[in-house]
């Protein structure tokens, strides 16, 4: 018989339980880990650096306030499954049953919760994307269509030609999130072009902190040690840790940029979901604003289409424009309007509006070389009217669709 309190660690898998025993009483009081982490990636023409990432990753975890699984999935009908520390990578029980991306990345999170539970989750996607859902301009109808010949989204697999869509990718962080009774506190997209406000809005309701670039992204990626090293700060939030990421990884390429020969061209952002409903709304009474009074003033409207030839995003100006490099563009002309009380009004609703989109930026970086970013974008096709984006009601589309109808397609 004991008479006096013993109190010892007892390591289980993910978790650590203090075992407290009092004479002949046992009480275990399970202790969580701060963070766990899936880490889920396809073979893409950047896998040589998987290696690198893995090696990153184990070079900044903390053991005691971490737990991370990696996912490879080398195609469809098989993954490679790993726990990592600091000091080994333990092969756990490999994929083989066939499974879509959807399916495989909410499975591998219900398994995260339940062999690896923690006090906050993040999920980091490794693979090519692009934030934008495909559709193509039917000159028959005038009006956009559906075209399934397109891949839009992320995780492109190059062995087997498949791909998560967005629809899906926002379904499945829908039921990670459902499935934790709350919004998943983390999650990063590291793949190019992932910042569409259309995108950022709908997976708003499942994510607290989503961050990703604006811009493309390097084959590289994100810099896996300060990330890690994030994580095992104590009481490190999903804000600290996407800080941590947008501004480790844009010092690492702007350090390289004489390396490189060209400045540096990333724009990454740590985007807080919980205001984005707000910019959303704001955006679209401003946009249906707009379109009443350009309507009326044919003039006007042509000035204002125009505005997008002068846009677009560096790599892929043909889809995508800045938010605020567009209301900013936008600004200048309509307040120009001396003579119309209701569009000088209109203008002056313009600078609260890209104020609210950059207080939805938690952390913002932009390398030298990758023109105007601010970390959010809109699709807005150019020269090839087979890229849009989705919600064909929304006042944008309304604003997009009639500007091609005008300016650009004149």
């Amino acid at each position: 018989m004991f008479n006096k309190v013993c109190i010892f660690l007892l390591t289980l898998v993910g978790f650590s339980s203090v075992i407290i025993a009092q004479g002949n009483n046992l009480t275990t009081t399970p202790t969580l880990k701060e963070w766990s982490v899936l880490l889920y990636g396809v073979p893409v023409d950047a896998a040589r650096f998987a290696i690198k990432n893995i090696d990153d990753a184990m070079s900044g975890i903390s053991d005691t306030a971490t737990n991370a699984v990696l996912c490879c999935d080398l195609w469809t009908k098989y993954a490679a499954l790993w726990q990592i520390s600091s000091q080994t990578i333990t092969q756990l029980t490999p994929i083989s049953e066939p499974e879509t991306h959807s399916a495989r990345i909410t499975r591998l999170m219900n398994f995260l919760m339940t062999q690896y539970p923690a006090q906050k989750y993040a999920l980091i996607l490794q693979g090519g994307g692009a934030a934008f859902v495909d559709h193509i301009w039917d000159a028959h109808s005038n009006s956009w269509s559906g075209h399934s010949g397109m891949r839009r989204g992320i995780l492109y697999n190059d062995m087997d030609g498949t791909y998560l869509s967005l629809s899906d990718l926002v379904s499945t962080l829908t039921t990670v999130s459902n499935r934790l009774g709350r919004k998943l506190d983390l999650f990063v997209a590291d793949a190019g072009y992932m910042t569409g406000l259309e995108l950022v809005i709908a997976l708003s309701d499942s994510v607290q902190v989503y961050v990703a670039p604006e811009s493309k992204q390097f084959l590289a990626g994100f810099k896996y040690k300060p990330l890690f090293e994030a994580l095992a700060i104590p009481g490190a939030t999903a804000t600290h840790v996407g800080a941590a990421i947008v501004q480790s990884s844009s010092d690492y390429y702007n350090g390289r940029s004489a390396e490189m020969a060209i400045p540096a061209t990333q724009c990454y952002a740590a985007i807080d979901c919980g205001k984005v409903s707000n910019v959303w709304r704001a955006f679209g009474d401003f946009m249906t604003q707009l379109n009443a009074l350009l309507a009326y003033r044919p003039a006007l409207a042509m000035n204002v289409y125009q505005l997008r030839n002068d846009l677009g995003l560096i790599g892929l100006k043909c889809c995508y424009v800045d938010c605020i490099q567009w209301f900013e563009a936008a600004q200048v002309l309509l307040a120009a309007q001396s003579d119309d009380a209701d569009v000088l009004a209109l203008s002056a609703e313009i600078s609260p509006l890209t104020a609210q989109f950059k207080n939805a930026c938690l952390s913002l970086a932009v390398g030298a070389g990758a023109g105007v970013m601010n970390g959010m974008m809109l699709s807005y096709p150019q020269s090839n009217p087979g890229i849009f984006m989705v919600n064909q009601a929304g006042p944008w589309n309304q604003f997009v669709n009639a500007s091609f109808r005008g300016a650009i397609y004149a």
